[in-house]
C-alpha cells in the first residue's frame, strides 16, 4: 500500500502545483517563487470552477476541473506575455540565480519530507489508517461525497449527495471545503482508499506546501540575505505546534492546508506594499494576493486573520514611511508619522470589530474553549513553545528569543517581533483567560488553542531563523577571536548541526522528553488501527464485508459506535455520516423516530413505515448490547439513542444476516 501512498502524494502535488505555477508566472514572479507559491492559486481555481459548474447543473470530474484550471492559468500567463515581459520578480536566493533559488527550495521540501517521514509516516499503522476523531468522519465523508456526486461546490456542501440518510432533506450550505475538493480529485484520479487519500493530502500540505510557502515568505523578509533564507530550511518544520500537531488533533485538515498556504499569500502582500516595487510587479502581486485571500477563504478563512496579525506592524511601518513623501517640514514630519499610524491602527481595529459583529461570522464566534493554563503557568509555557500541550522546545525557544533580541539591533526586522508578540498575546488570552477580550481577539480562530498555537508557530519561524543566523555569526566571531586563521566553513556547519540535534533530537533540561518524541508517540497512538476503542481494524473489515452484502442500500447506523466513519472509509451508505453533539429542531422526523424507537420496528407500524419511507434496508451495530460498556465520543448522550441501544438479536422486524463478536448487520424485515 505504501507505493500507492507515494503515487497519491505525487498526484496531489501535481494538482496543487501545475495550474498555480503557470498562473503565477503570468504575474511576473520568478520561476522558483511561482512554483513555491502555486497551491493557493490552484486551490482557488478548483473551488471557483466547482462553484460555477454546480450552479450550471454540470456533473463533472477531476479531469474537467484540472483542464479548466489549466486553461484559465494559461490565459493568465498569455495575457502577461501580451502585456509585455520585463524582468521577473526574484527574491532571496533566486536573486543570486534561478539555480540557487531552486536549490534552496529543494532543501526546504527535503527537510519537510524527512521530518514528516520520521515523526509521521514511520509510525503510522499503514497508509489507510486514520485518527478516529470527530472531524475526521466529516473529512472522509466529504471527499467521497464530492467524488461520487461529481459536484464540487463549496457553496452547497452536504455529505448526503445520494439523497439518502439524515441529511438528505437538509439544504447544502457553505463550508470552506477546498481541501476536500482537491482530496476528491486525488481520489477520482487514483481510485485509492479515501483514508489513504486523506493522509497523502495532509502529508503533501505539511511536508511540501508549507515549507515551500515559508520559503516564499522568508525570501521576502531576508531578500538581501540568501544565506539566512537557506538556514530557514532547517527551521521551517521545527515547531511541533504546526504542522505536526494538527495531524493528531481534530483532524483540522482544512486549517492545516490554509495555514500551509498563508505565508506565501502574506509574502505577496508584503511585496505589494514595498515601495521599491514597480507598477508592473504591483499589478501582478495585487492579483496574486486577491486570489490568495479567496483561496484561503474557501479553504479555512481564519488563516487570513493570521496574516493580518503577521503583517500589521509591517503595514504600520509602510504607512509611517508615507510621511517622507508628503511636502511637510522636517520638524512636522514625526508628528505626521504618528497621525498616519494612529489613523491606520484605528481603521484596522474598526475593520476587526466590524467583522466580529458581522452576521456571517456568528457560527464561528459561537464556539468556545475553556482555559488550559493558569496565567503564570501560561507565561512560562508559551515562552518555552509549549503552546497547548506539555511539549516544550527549549532549544527552539532560545532561537526565537535570540532572534527577537536580534531585531532590536536590526530594526528593519523589528516588525517580526511585534507580529509574534501580538499573536502570542492572543494565544495567551485563549489558554489562560475567559471573557470579552478573548472573544473579540481570538474568536476568528474559534478560540481554539490548537489553531492559535499553530499561528504562533508560523509567526515564530522568522525569529527562529534569525536566532540561528545570529548563533552562527557568533560562532564564527568566537572562532576568529581564538585563532588568527580565517574561520573555515566548518564552524557555522558545526554550529548548525548542534542546534538541529538539540531542536529535533534530544530532551533538554526542563523537558520531560523531546517534543518530537512526544508528537511521534501521539501519531503512533492516533493512527493505530488495532487498538482503538471507537473503531478498530476488525470493525472496518466487518464493515467492508457488510458493503459487499448491502451494496448501495441505505444502512441505519449508530454513529457513536464508530460507524460514522464508514461512509467515507469504506463507502457504506450509512444514515448518519457525521458526529455532532445533540439534535435540534432541524432534525428530520424520521431520524427522531428511529433513534428513539428502533427497537419497536417489528411491533410499531409507525416505526416500520418510517424506516420504509426513509429507504432503510439494513441496520448496522458495531457494539450491540454494549452501549453502556464501550467508550463513546464526547457527542454521546444515552437518552438520545434509547431505541438503538435496546436493539438486539431478538428484536422483532430485524433479521441477522452477518455477525461477528458484538458486531451485527440486520436486514429490515418489518
Amino acid at each position: 500500500m505504501w507505493p500507492s501512498f507515494v503515487i497519491a502524494v505525487v498526484v496531489a502535488a501535481a494538482l496543487l502545483y501545475v495550474p498555480g505555477s503557470l498562473a503565477l508566472r503570468g504575474t511576473g514572479l520568478s520561476a522558483p517563487l511561482s512554483v513555491a507559491a502555486a497551491p493557493f492559486v490552484s486551490v482557488f481555481l478548483y473551488a471557483a470552477v466547482g462553484i460555477v459548474l454546480k450552479a450550471a447543473g454540470v456533473v463533472t470530474s477531476w479531469v474537467t476541473l484540472l483542464a479548466i484550471a489549466l486553461v484559465l492559468a494559461g490565459i493568465a500567463y498569455a495575457l502577461s506575455r501580451v502585456r509585455g515581459g520585463g524582468e521577473a520578480l526574484a527574491l532571496g536566493p533566486s536573486r543570486t540565480s534561478s539555480r540557487a533559488g531552486w536549490l534552496v527550495l529543494a532543501c526546504y521540501v527535503a527537510v519537510g519530507v524527512l521530518v514528516g517521514f520520521c515523526c509521521f509516516l514511520s509510525v503510522m499503522d499503514g497508509p489507510e489508517s486514520f485518527p478516529r476523531q470527530i472531524d475526521t468522519a466529516f473529512h472522509l465523508a466529504r471527499i467521497r461525497a464530492y467524488a461520487e456526486s461529481g459536484t464540487f461546490s463549496v457553496l452547497d456542501v452536504t455529505n448526503y449527495p445520494d439523497g439518502m440518510g439524515y441529511g438528505a432533506a437538509l439544504p447544502g450550505e457553505f463550508y470552506p471545503a477546498a481541501w476536500h475538493v482537491v482530496g476528491a480529485m486525488v481520489y477520482q484520479a487514483t481510485g485509492f482508499a479515501v483514508p489513504l487519500v486523506l493522509n497523502a493530502l495532509d502529508f503533501a500540505f505539511a511536508t511540501v506546501v508549507f515549507p515551500a510557502s515559508m520559503y516564499v515568505l522568508l525570501s521576502y523578509v531576508f531578500d538581501d540575505r540568501p544565506k539566512v533564507v537557506a538556514l530557514g530550511s532547517l527551521v521551517a518544520v521545527a515547531f511541533v505546534a504546526f504542522p505536526w500537531r494538527l495531524l493528531t488533533f481534530g483532524l483540522l485538515c482544512s486549517n492545516l492546508a490554509s495555514f500551509a498556504m498563508a505565508p506565501a499569500v502574506a509574502a505577496c502582500f508584503a511585496c505589494l506594499i514595498d515601495p521599491v516595487r514597480g507598477a508592473r510587479h504591483r499589478l501582478g502581486l495585487l492579483a496574486a494576493f486577491v486570489v490568495g485571500c479567496c483561496g484561503l477563504a474557501v479553504t479555512q478563512p481564519n488563516a487570513i486573520f493570521t496574516i493580518a496579525v503577521l503583517l500589521w506592524p509591517l503595514c504600520a511601518w509602510r504607512v509611517a514611511g508615507l510621511a517622507d513623501r508628503l511636502h511637510v517640514s522636517d520638524r512636522a514630519r514625526p508628528l505626521v508619522r504618528v497621525v498616519l499610524v494612529a489613523a491606520f491602527l484605528a481603521l484596522a481595529a474598526a475593520a476587526w470589530v466590524a467583522l466580529y459583529h458581522a452576521p456571517f461570522m456568528s457560527g464561528v464566534l459561537s464556539i468556545d474553549w475553556w482555559p488550559t493554563y493558569g496565567k503564570g503557568e501560561a507565561a512560562v509555557e508559551l515562552l518555552l513553545l509549549a503552546y497547548r500541550d506539555p511539549m516544550r522546545q527549549v532549544a527552539l525557544a532560545i532561537l526565537v528569543v535570540v532572534g527577537g533580541l536580534y531585531t532590536l539591533r536590526e530594526r528593519r526586522y523589528l516588525w517580526l517581533s511585534l507580529s509574534y508578540a501580538s499573536m502570542l498575546a492572543i494565544h495567551f488570552l485563549v489558554v489562560a483567560t475567559d471573557g470579552r477580550w478573548k472573544h473579540l481577539l481570538a474568536g476568528f480562530w474559534y478560540r481554539d488553542p490548537f489553531r492559535t498555537a499553530a499561528s504562533c508557530a508560523i509567526l515564530a519561524i522568522p525569529l527562529a531563523v534569525l536566532g540561528l543566523y545570529a548563533i552562527c555569526r557568533a560562532a564564527v566571531a568566537v572562532r576568529a577571536q581564538l585563532s588568527a586563521k580565517k574561520p573555515s566553513v566548518a564552524v557555522p556547519v558545526i554550529a548548525v548541526t548542534v542546534v538541529c540535534v538539540l531542536v529535533y533530537g534530544v530532551a533538554l533540561p526542563g523537558e520531560d522528553a523531546s517534543a518530537f518524541s512526544l508528537i511521534t508517540a501521539a501519531d503512533a497512538s492516533e493512527y493505530d488501527m488495532e487498538n482503538n476503542p471507537y473503531l478498530d481494524a476488525t470493525e472496518l473489515s466487518f464493515a467492508a464485508r457488510c458493503k459487499a452484502i448491502v451494496g448501495d442500500d441505505l444502512v441505519y447506523n449508530f454513529p457513536e459506535d464508530g460507524s460514522a466513519f464508514l461512509y467515507g472509509a469504506v463507502g457504506l451508505h450509512t444514515y448518519y455520516r457525521n458526529l455532532s453533539a445533540g439534535f435540534d429542531e432541524s432534525e428530520p422526523a424520521a431520524s427522531r423516530t428511529l433513534r428513539l424507537h428502533l427497537d419497536e420496528i417489528g411491533t410499531n407500524a409507525n416505526v416500520a413505515a418510517t424506516a420504509r419511507d426513509a429507504g432503510v434496508g439494513y441496520v448496522l451495530l458495531l457494539d450491540v448490547g454494549e452501549a453502556d460498556v464501550q467508550p463513546h465520543f464526547l457527542t454521546y448522550d444515552a437518552t438520545e439513542w434509547a431505541g438503538v441501544n435496546a436493539v438486539g438479536d431478538d428484536t422483532p422486524g430485524l433479521e441477522n444476516v452477518l455477525s461477528e463478536g458484538d458486531m451485527r448487520l440486520y436486514r429490515v424485515a418489518a
